[in-house]
């Protein structure tokens, strides 16, 4: 019970300083890093990653092609988060509200669909490529606001209250996924947890001034995590968990920052 609070704390801290380091990139210097940064395995990451530390590499690893095809989901809640927020102009509180409420009954929705299915991993990574481009184009429809710095700083309560957000969670993810089996914890960990916990925070504070172009910017990154899942199920048998983790996020950074370069470029 001890080692089970300590390293449900470790994950609420880890979650805590990676929502918080997002949040003031979008506010302060430009949201179309931090969407990319978003691209990132963090959610995704943390979840495989303490799954894997408690469960075993292999109990994680014939599930991850039901994650990368779970990342069709993440992609389905970002465009509904999105389109429902366009929509909803009711007050900032009830449009968080409203969008969450049917981005999360989209993502769990499409994530039913996902596990009715078989993978394999060049299947699963065929389905999310496809459906990643073309919510590309979907996105056109959304307008996508120019890059808006804040220079309001966050107070210590907000800060606490983003890394609480993030930190239940992730922790909540981690928890109730292992018991489901190998293939619900891959759909589950492709729950975009950070990208959500980040969305409803400035979402609230700032309006739609900023987190349309986050989202924008994490449809041209969230390759990246299929970068991930793939290097996980290739890396982590062979290298272990710690020393593949960090092959596999070396990778996976690398791609991002030709992701942000390329978008800095249009």
């Amino acid at each position: 019970m001890e080692q089970s609070m300590e390293l449900a704390l470790l994950k609420i801290a880890i979650a805590a300083a990676t929502v918080v380091g997002l949040a003031e990139i979008a506010k302060r210097i430009d949201p179309v890093l931090s969407g990319v940064l978003l691209g990132l395995p963090l959610g995704a990451g943390l979840s495989v990653y303490f799954v894997a530390a408690e469960q075993g590499v292999d109990f994680v690893v014939p599930g991850l092609p039901w994650a990368i095809a779970g990342l069709c989901s993440a992609v389905v809640f970002c465009t509904v988060y999105l389109a429902v927020g366009q929509r909803l102009k009711c007050g900032r509180l009830l449009e968080v509200a409203g969008c969450s409420v049917a981005a999360m009954a989209a993502f769990f929705g499409s994530a039913a669909l996902v596990r009715s299915l078989e993978w394999t991993a060049l299947g699963a990574t065929v389905a999310f490529l496809a459906v990643a481009a073309a919510n590309i184009f979907l996105l056109k429809l959304f307008p996508r606001p120019k890059n808006i710095a804040s220079g309001k700083a966050t107070g210590f309560t907000g800060l606490l209250l983003r890394g609480l957000i993030a930190g239940t969670i992730i922790t909540a993810v981690t928890l109730v996924a292992p018991l489901a089996g190998s293939q619900w914890t891959g759909i589950l960990s492709s729950f975009p947890s950070t990208l959500y916990a980040l969305l409803i925070i400035v979402h609230f504070e700032t309006g739609q001034a900023v987190y349309p172009g986050i989202i924008h910017s994490f449809a041209r990154s969230v390759p990246a995590l299929a970068v991930f899942y793939l290097g996980c199920m290739t890396l982590l048998p062979t290298l272990g968990l710690n020393l593949g983790f960090l092959a596999v996020y070396g990778i996976s950074a690398a791609y991002v920052y030709l992701t942000h370069i390329m978008l800095k470029r249009k």
